[in-house]
């Protein structure tokens, strides 16, 4: 086992850009093929995934709001570690304190980003009885992807 406490903190502080209005779809297809590599190859020493969680992704809050999610560093650890197992083909096991965000991450953003980028995968949910994972599903996967801030035209077909 590999205890790991590293953080690659050169994304510190990362907030998100608005989207910006553009002039012509040549304007609009330019910028979300720089955003689409971004989020997939990785952008400000951030993983893709963990870009796109914070460029694409809202969370709602205990007051029912939804807000984009902020930089955190745990987030970051998270990600990039996720990321690393993946390319070494290994496990990854994360253990945390409760409220760490792992349901906004994984069962949240994680389906969303793996349909957007995945066209056709398939993704599964669980959690500890049917009333989570409905509470799950309906309170972080499906505010997820109906906020999601792209046009219809560039969502790939479910």
């Amino acid at each position: 086992m590999t205890i790991i406490n590293k953080l690659n903190d050169k994304a510190s502080g990362f907030v998100a850009p608005p989207i910006p209005t553009f002039r012509t779809k040549y304007e609009e297809d330019k910028y979300w093929d720089i955003e689409w590599g971004r989020c997939i190859n990785g952008y400000n020493s951030m993983p893709g995934r963990y870009y796109a969680y914070l460029t694409l992704n809202y969370l709602k809050t205990v007051t029912g709001e939804t807000i984009r999610p902020d930089w955190r560093d745990g987030d970051q650890m998270i990600f990039e570690e996720d990321e690393a197992a993946g390319l070494a083909q290994e496990d990854l096991m994360i253990v945390k304190r409760r409220e760490i965000g792992l349901t906004s991450i994984y069962g949240g953003f994680e389906p969303i980003y793996n349909c957007l980028f995945n066209p056709g995968s398939v993704n599964v949910l669980t959690s500890a009885d049917y009333d989570r994972v409905k509470k799950m599903f309906s309170e972080k996967t499906m505010v997820s992807y109906a906020n999601l801030p792209i046009p219809d035209s560039k969502i790939p077909p479910i």
